[in-house]
């Protein structure tokens, strides 16, 4: 009678906890309400489906890579998840105001479970009933704040009486089948056949893919630009299926070799593979695919993102001529690395000024034509030789091997002395070189008062104890720019 009367009490109490709380779960913190909406693309029903959630563990959490950073975030803190499937990226944003977006997300309820457990309003019912949700078709959450943080409103009270505490008992139970959701059921042999081939013919489809992102070894844009295709084509066809696969999977086991085993005993005879191909490794491979592109579609953004920068930011040491084909290359190099890294925010802010730095070098560019006077001998040259000879000599050479469009026709002393171009094994100098600024025109820059200027490196023949003197044999092309031909005569 004693015995009787103690489980009695204990059983009073513990109706009582479940009629407060709604539901309690197995090792949960407080419980928290939700808005929950349902993907039809997912469920494959004719509209999204919103359910008003009663009761979930508030230390329920979502797991995800932003950038290089791992996250791993408590419903308690979240006010609102929301999930895009074009990007597959989970959208974070938390109490605090801050806001993640997450690759490879993953929700979890309880860390026991594969499913996203959860107690939902069932409107026949009249009373909450407990769901276990496939947590990939789950398209946004939209969490009550917990009462501990304070500032949430009070919930609104409802006009209905309150339900018996008995009702509280039978809520795992009592709810018509109908308006439950599909409670996760183990695989059946067909459904674990069925995935099992496809978590291989994934695979197989994707090596290659998994390889170069793990090797992170490109040679051009090009090759950058052919992998970040590849890659948008394994987000879209096959990340959420093998999202879904995983996630099945785990009804059979916590790791990959107690679902290796469960799938044996399940299919018996008739392993798909003959025992070639085991689960466990099939998961592995796959898992780690998933990390390998999510790590090296960001290193590899970088990547083009360093060399970007490295150019750009010195875009005044290129030839004027030259400047547009590096804007090109780099504008078409950081839309690549956006392809690999669409939340990297500096790529993103190149993207947004890059013109703009075209523009301002352009302008900078023609102002320095407009204003460049052809300058006259160094002042400072000490010879040996006359400048104007020297000149002269320079001018000679570049008529006498340049294309036939174009004519030197200015040329001045740019350097203070003669330097050694080249010495032989001895040490002993074998040709010299003079710098000169000469002035170039060429035809098809006549009408538009343009006259390109070059600094070049005069070079005299080549022999021991060579003079430093003409007649000059060869020449080194170092900087290049225009000026306004108006401009050779002052």
């Amino acid at each position: 009678m004693r015995l009787s009367r103690f489980f009695l009490c204990v059983l009073a109490i513990f109706v009582t906890l479940l009629n407060t709380a709604g539901y309690a779960f197995y090792g949960d913190g407080p419980l928290i309400e939700a808005t929950i909406v349902l993907d039809k693309k997912q469920t494959g029903e004719d509209a999204d489906r919103e359910l008003k959630v009663t009761a979930i563990n508030s230390e329920g959490y979502i797991e995800g890579s932003e950038g290089s950073q791992k996250h791993y975030i408590e419903f308690k803190d979240i006010e609102k998840i929301t999930f895009d499937l074009g990007t597959h990226a989970y959208t974070v944003t938390t109490w605090e105001g801050k806001s993640h977006t997450l690759k490879f997300g993953k929700l979890t309820t309880h860390k026991t479970s594969p499913t996203f457990d959860c107690m939902v309003f069932d409107a026949d019912a009249g009373k909450p009933v407990e769901q276990m949700l496939d947590y990939t078709q789950i398209k946004s959450i939209a969490f009550a704040k917990p009462a501990a943080q304070g500032k949430a409103e009070p919930a609104a009270q409802s006009s209905e009486p309150a339900a018996p505490a008995t009702a509280a008992v039978d809520q795992k139970t009592a709810a018509p089948a109908a308006d439950k959701a599909a409670p996760a059921k183990a695989m059946s042999k067909d459904a674990v056949i069925a995935a099992w081939k496809q978590m291989a013919e994934i695979l197989d489809r994707n090596y290659e893919l998994f390889n170069q992102f793990q090797s992170g070894r490109f040679t051009s844009t090009e090759e950058y630009e052919l992998w970040a295709g590849k890659m948008e084509t394994f987000l879209k066809q096959d990340l959420a299926a093998i999202q879904k696969i995983l996630a099945d999977a785990k009804q059979h086991g916590s790791n990959a070799n107690e679902i290796n085993n469960r799938w044996h005993e399940i299919v018996g005879s008739d392993d798909p593979f003959n025992g070639s191909r085991n689960v466990d490794a099939l998961i592995m491979n796959l898992e780690n695919g998933l990390q390998y592109v999510e790590t090296g579609r960001r290193d590899a953004a970088a990547s083009l993102l360093q060399s970007a920068e490295v150019e750009l930011n010195g875009i005044n040491d290129f030839a004027e001529a030259i400047r547009p084909q590096i804007f090109q290359r780099n504008r078409q190099a950081l839309e690549v690395a956006k392809r690999l890294d669409p939340e990297n925010q500096a790529v993103i802010k190149w993207l947004a000024t890059i013109d703009d730095l075209e523009t301002a070098t352009n302008a900078a560019a023609e102002k320095a034509m407009n204003e460049y006077v052809f300058p006259g001998h160094n002042k400072a040259f000490a010879g040996p030789g006359n400048p104007d000879a020297l000149a002269a000599a320079a001018l000679e050479y570049f008529n006498s091997t340049c294309k036939p469009n174009e004519k030197a026709v200015k040329a001045v002393v740019f350097d203070k002395d003669w330097y050694c171009f080249k010495r032989n094994i001895f040490g002993q100098p074998t040709i010299w070189a003079l710098t000169f600024v000469v002035a170039v025109q060429l035809e098809e820059d006549k009408a538009k008062d343009i006259t390109r200027v070059w600094n070049i490196s005069f070079l005299t023949e080549e022999r021991p104890d060579v003079e430093k003197a003409p007649p000059f044999r060869s020449a080194a092309f170092n900087q290049s720019y225009k000026m306004k031909t108006a401009n050779l005569a002052k």
